[in-house]
């Protein structure tokens, strides 16, 4: 890898083809992550200035295991092209985290939380989900485990889930609590005439 712009243009063309090899992208991701390239505005450039927040389609990612094989010469990275529409929508002005599957415009599964920016860690917990299908839609509140305890046991749970790696208006590099890496592009009208619609 040369620089930033090469990488950044690698992971848009992966997502625009879905015909970057595999380990191509994990070596661009992970090249990414150890650039340590830190957007001025990170989580500005993920959630946009007002609400509703920027969306973000997933396009890939890689597992943990396959980065630990990586890492101990067992293996060359890799990882997959997330096979269904799925996406992110940062809210910063409720600070508000949505994730959600989509399948096409006749159903969809959206889960909804607080969420909380510590330098490059997004915390996040998910106390709503929304199901749809077809012309019906419900909202569901999820447990609150912490309700009754402390705020130190709340923060707890409301651990690190995602770590910036690289942000900028156009493509997201997160790696995941569970040590898996993957990356977003900026949603347009192509995904919107799939279903990624959060609303």
């Amino acid at each position: 890898m040369v620089d930033v712009g090469e990488a950044i243009r690698t992971l848009q063309r992966a997502s625009e083809t879905r015909a970057v090899p595999p380990q191509q992208v994990y070596a661009t991701m992970r090249w990414l992550e150890k650039k340590r390239t830190v957007h001025p505005n990170g989580y500005g450039a993920m959630a946009g200035a007002r609400s509703p927040g920027r969306t973000w389609r997933l396009v890939f990612t890689s597992s943990a295991k396959q980065i630990r094989d990586e890492m101990r010469g067992k293996g060359r990275g890799g990882g997959t092209y997330f096979p269904l529409v799925a996406g992110q929508q940062w809210d910063p002005e409720r600070s508000v985290m949505r994730n959600g599957v989509f399948l096409g415009h006749y159903a969809s599964m959206v889960f909804e939380g607080p969420t909380e920016e510590r330098g490059t860690k997004m915390r996040f917990d998910f106390d709503r989900l929304t199901l749809k299908l077809g012309p019906w839609k419900k909202t569901f509140d999820l447990p609150n485990q912490t309700k009754g305890k402390d705020e130190e046991t709340k923060a707890r749970k409301l651990e690190p889930f995602f770590v910036r790696c690289y942000v900028d208006d156009d493509v997201m590099v997160l790696r995941g609590k569970g040590g898996g890496i993957a990356f977003w592009s900026r949603a347009d009208e192509r995904d919107v005439q799939q279903g990624l619609i959060f609303g």
